[in-house]
């Protein structure tokens, strides 16, 4: 037994044995410490649990798991710590991938490795480490494109998963194969490309193996759990900075002004600070386990120069860059002349900053990451850098009598205003790589025409303000101060209560005690921070979904990317199904269709409906009712029989239904409706069944709801036959096109909130108006209803309460339907918010007992 336990004990001798084990278990100021911060960990556990730190990415459900790990791993000798923290992570590959494609994961994994070791030369290893590679990628491209790999479905999570361990960790390791001077162990080159938290980060830290191997407990357990739990700390509170962050920026269309742009580009930059969180609970994490990393990070936002900032952000990423592609380069030129080795270094290094930035995003998302901003973005940084840098080697030697001095208010006032103008100058090239495109970002940096000189003032105030304050800390802290919050912040004692505080003080805010002391709205906004749910931005990108299947940009900085991003491939928009029919402005199924769509099963009828097969002349002994909608009324992800009008209508039959009385309720939503296209669907099909109630279902959205409808307008009337068509199959269109022009409304995406929401309303009166005067004239009754999201955003319902009086329209509120329940339990899937069969089940009891009320029906 104890010959077969040694094979998991470090092989390398580098690596003292259990000497500190020994002194942690005899010293009592060690014992005592230990459990402080195992304490510590316990509250930052349940603070991410609470608050759903990165859920997303799986990390708040996994970290019980790392604490378990943690318990463990603490407890056992030294020399059996590296294998345990190995087979830690492979424990958590197969938890989270399950048996068997954890296993081929892991499988894949130790083929990578054993091709970096074959008994062949370097070169040769590395063409075969590329071959697999290129294997590895196409797999990832068809699994996104497809879903399925030679037939079998797979998740490319998992092939993201295998890119994360070896897109860098790869080229750092056979670039160590080839210069180190020391063998290593086998459960250091295992542990190196397994890490446990890399099992929940897509974007992890670039980890040196040779810095790897050098901090393994190169201090007392404790020294380094100390800060472990430090850095764990500073992620959560980074991250839930961000989140404060994520709510306070404008939407875009908001964004009229030099004061309101500075403002959007400044807090947009600021929301960096995520990445700083997710990198510092990695590294975190990893000190835990005994692996003493340095820094990632260095205060990146008070850089006072561009050569600064690249030494500041991200550290691990600026090392690796410089040690694989700046010094080969810089020492290949050097001597020829330093300037010019500084030059093409720098360049050379950006271009594969770039380059591989992209490769990494190719591993995440399944496709490269290729956009004019991104390198224009870049290269303007490797510009300003590039400038820096000549700019000091220019002056190297050369101290100005400002900076010897630093106990002067010039000093503190230059370095201060260098701080602010590198800060500006950043996070508005930033504001370069986060747009689409450059005209995007053209478009964004138009919108400060509309300044006047007021705001031009305010601007010029605000940075003052900022500068003069930053110089006035500089000053109190040459002149020492600040020294008494150095010494609370340096004793250990103080450190730890105010990280026991803080802890406990964001675990008492997730009780209902705190949520049932606060207001209604006070309530609201809390639990929207907790849960961390999508900003206004993200919340009408996401219900547009209802209306207008809209693909989002791949931005990481937002949580709906994040659940955008957990999609698989099969996972489409109707559009792209080959099943719709559009023309014009009227939109709707083919007929006798039968396909998979959101995983279940959608089928049509004779008519193109997503519904049984009806007669179009309604029998005298039947209510007929027409239902027109969206997405959501049209089923998506749902069954045909769960959806919830064929519960109402099955319903209303086994309780009213009789020889003498049938009821039929005929769905004629589509994904993509709006008010626009309902009234082209009441005219082009709804009337021809002869129903004697049209409703029309409304949501919380519906107001923004007309942009793309009124693109599709101009497309058209830019086309002299296709507009002469519409105005022939749809004479209402000529009555509505006159009603644009006296509004002076149009397609214009730019227009500020309040403007969209004047048009939008105007829009949805004159409909509502249109229909209910038609359904009038056709003997038929028009009813509206408001039938919540599952999100239940309520901000946009007064104005929706007004077009309804102002109209006059009966109106069906299923506003509370969902009482009770939360929207993790009504969602098809955490990545897209239709409502599920019980959502539908919920919708139907509200819709049943509508109906029953107000239109009088009785048992015969």
């Amino acid at each position: 037994m104890i010959q077969s336990l040694s094979f998991f004990k470090q092989e390398t001798a580098e690596i003292s044995t259990d000497s500190y084990h020994e002194f942690f278990w005899k010293s009592k100021s060690s014992r005592a410490n230990f459990l402080i911060i195992y304490l510590l960990l316990i509250l930052s556990t349940a603070v991410i649990y609470k608050y759903n730190i990165e859920e997303h990415l799986g990390f708040s459900s996994f970290m019980p798991i790392i604490l378990g790990a943690f318990t463990i791993h603490s407890l056992l000798p030294k020399s059996y710590r590296l294998a345990f923290f190995f087979f830690a992570s492979l424990y958590g590959i197969v938890y989270v991938f399950g048996g068997l494609h954890g296993g081929l994961l892991i499988c894949v994994a130790f083929v990578m490795i054993g091709a970096c070791h074959l008994p062949i030369s370097l070169i040769l290893r590395k063409i075969i480490v590329i071959l697999l590679g290129l294997g590895l990628a196409y797999s990832q491209y068809q699994i996104v494109s497809t879903g399925f790999l030679a037939t079998i479905p797979f998740s490319s999570k998992l092939i993201s998963l295998l890119g994360v361990m070896f897109m860098f960790r790869v080229i750092i390791y056979l670039y160590e194969l080839k210069y180190q001077k020391q063998g290593s162990s086998i459960w250091q080159i295992l542990s190196y490309f397994f890490m446990l938290p890399n099992i929940c980060f897509p974007i992890f830290p670039i980890i040196d193996f040779k810095t790897f191997k050098a901090t393994y407990y190169n201090q007392p357990d404790t020294e380094i759990y100390s800060k472990g739990i430090e850095s764990i700390i500073i992620g959560i509170i980074q991250l839930l900075c961000y989140r404060a962050l994520y709510y306070l920026v404008p939407q875009i269309n908001n964004v009229q002004g030099l004061s309101m742009l500075v403002y959007y580009i400044g807090v947009s930059y600021l929301l960096l600070i995520r990445l700083n969180g997710m990198l510092n609970l990695a590294v975190g994490i990893l000190r835990l386990f005994g692996f003493n990393l340095p820094d990632i990070f260095n205060y990146m936002f008070l850089a006072h120069g561009f050569d600064d900032y690249w030494r500041r952000i991200n550290i691990y990423w600026k090392d690796f860059m410089v040690k694989i592609f700046y010094y080969p380069i810089y020492f290949k030129f050097r001597k020829k002349s330093v300037l010019l080795a500084l030059s093409i270094g720098t360049i050379f290094t950006f271009f594969f900053n770039w380059l591989l930035h992209s490769y990494q995003w190719f591993w995440i998302l399944g496709k490269f990451s290729i956009r004019g901003t991104e390198i224009l973005f870049w290269s303007i940084l490797a510009l300003l850098v590039l400038l820096s840098v000549i700019q000091q080697n220019l002056n190297k030697g050369k101290i100005s009598k400002v900076e010897i001095d630093q106990n002067t208010w010039s000093f503190s006032l230059i370095k201060s205003f260098k701080i602010l103008s590198t800060f500006c100058v950043v996070a508005l090239v930033y504001s370069i790589y986060t747009s689409t495109t450059i005209s995007d970002w053209l478009n964004l940096i138009s919108r400060s025409q509309a300044t006047t000189l007021k705001e031009i003032g305010e601007v010029i105030s605000a940075i003052s303000i900022i500068g003069l304050t930053g110089a006035l800390l500089l000053k109190l802290t040459a002149e020492d101060k600040f020294l008494w919050i150095e010494d609370i912040f340096t004793k250990r004692r103080n450190i730890r209560l105010i990280q026991f505080s803080l802890l406990l003080i964001l675990l008492v805010t997730t009780t209902s005690f705190v949520k049932n002391s606060l207001n209604k709205y006070q309530s609201s906004l809390l639990s929207m921070y907790i849960s961390h749910k999508p900003n206004k931005t993200d919340s009408q990108l996401q219900s547009k979904g209802y209306y207008e299947e809209i693909l989002l940009s791949d931005n990481f900085s937002s949580p709906l990317w994040q659940r955008e991003s957990q999609k698989p491939a099969t996972w489409k928009n109707l559009s792209s199904t080959g099943v719709v029919i559009k023309t014009g402005l009227y939109q709707g199924l083919k007929p006798y269709v039968d396909i998979n769509f959101k995983n279940a099963r959608l089928t049509t009828n004779q008519y193109g409906l997503r519904d049984k097969e009806y007669s179009l002349k309604r029998h005298e002994n039947t209510v007929r009712i027409a239902i027109i909608g969206g997405s959501l009324e049209m089923g998506t992800g749902v069954e045909n029989e769960e959806i919830f009008e064929n519960l109402v209508e099955e319903k209303l039959n086994n309780d009213f239904g009789s020889d003498a009385q049938q009821f039929e309720i005929i769905n004629f939503a589509i994904s993509g409706l709006s008010s626009i296209r309902n009234t082209e669907k009441l005219h082009r099909d709804v009337l021809k069944f002869e129903p004697q109630y049209v409703i029309v279902n409304i949501h919380n959205e519906e107001i923004f709801h007309f942009q793309k409808t009124l693109r599709l307008i101009k497309n058209i009337q830019e086309d002299s036959i296709q507009i002469e068509n519409l105005r022939m199959i749809s004479p209402w269109f000529i009555e509505f096109e006159h009603f644009l022009q006296k509004e002076s409304i149009a397609y214009n995406p730019d227009q500020p909130d309040e403007v969209k929401i004047s048009h939008g309303k105007k829009i949805m009166e004159w409909t509502f108006r249109h229909m209910k005067h038609t359904c009038d004239s056709n003997n038929c009754e028009f009813i509206l209803a408001i039938v919540p999201g599952i999100q239940r955003k309520s901000e946009n319902y007064p104005i929706i309460d007004d077009i309804i009086k102002s109209t006059a329209t009966k109106t069906f509120d299923l506003r509370n339907a969902y009482q009770g329940y939360s929207p993790d339990e009504l969602s098809i899937t955490s990545w897209d918010n239709h409502p599920n069969p019980l959502g539908h089940k919920l919708i139907a009891k509200q819709y049943y007992i509508e109906l029953v009320r107000h239109l009088n029906i009785k048992h015969n």
